[in-house]
């Protein structure tokens, strides 16, 4: 008798050892919804062209004009300005926070002059 009134405190102690708790976590998905970007051109000054960026449907970004330049016109057309937004969707689906484009990454992509 004494070695059962024994056991039995051992035997309730290693229960959570044996996976028999009550109180076991449930499975928590590791996995973050990954938000959808997306892009809009918009009419900017002097007939040309800018674009929003969206995350999820919501604005993220307005950019009515060439980011890094002074001024407010936009793209000289609506493929450039395309360009551009596509180069900043890209970043934000890397991770890259603030997505900015560069004047040499304009240059690079032929969406300014080389004079700019």
């Amino acid at each position: 008798m004494t070695i059962r009134l024994l056991l039995l405190p051992i035997l309730l102690l290693s229960a959570p050892a044996f996976g028999q708790s009550a109180h076991a976590p449930k499975h928590v998905s590791s996995h973050k919804a990954v938000p959808v970007i997306s892009a809009r051109l918009i009419p900017a000054e002097g007939g040309t062209w800018g674009y929003d960026i969206f995350s999820d449907q919501r604005l993220y970004i307005h950019q009515p004009s060439i980011p890094g330049l002074p001024g407010n016109k936009g793209f000289a057309t609506k493929a450039k300005a395309q360009k551009a937004a596509d180069i900043v969707c890209q970043k934000i689906r890397k991770g890259i926070t603030p997505p900015t484009v560069s004047i040499e990454e304009l240059r690079k992509a032929n969406l300014i002059p080389k004079s700019s």
